[in-house]
């Protein structure tokens, strides 16, 4: 059986630290997800929030980039949100997801 893989990519600008997108998924796998910030000693918090508003993933403190190849169920529209960033600047993201 072979699998469809999803991908979203883009760029959010942090501004007083904060920046957010919503996607659309379906239901699905995340199989990466990935956010670099401009400079590497940036540091920054990242959430992904699904549709009723429960947060299902959340991770602090992240300096410079984020690469995680966790496997977690999503389930439609995800949003993805940077919080805390130490600087207001771009951020690269990659978000992966094998549908089920």
């Amino acid at each position: 059986m072979s699998h469809i893989f999803l991908q979203r990519n883009g760029t959010l600008t942090a501004s007083t630290g904060v920046a957010s997108v919503t996607l659309n998924f379906g239901d699905g796998i995340l199989m990466q997800l990935y956010v670099k910030a401009a400079t590497g000693t940036t540091t920054f918090d990242i959430s992904l929030t699904d549709i009723n508003s429960i947060k299902v993933y959340d991770e602090t403190d992240i300096v410079g980039t984020l690469n995680d190849t966790s496997q977690l169920p999503l389930y439609n529209n995800v949003t993805l949100a940077i919080a805390n960033a130490s600087v207001d600047e771009a951020f690269t993201y990659l978000i992966v997801v094998k549908e089920r």
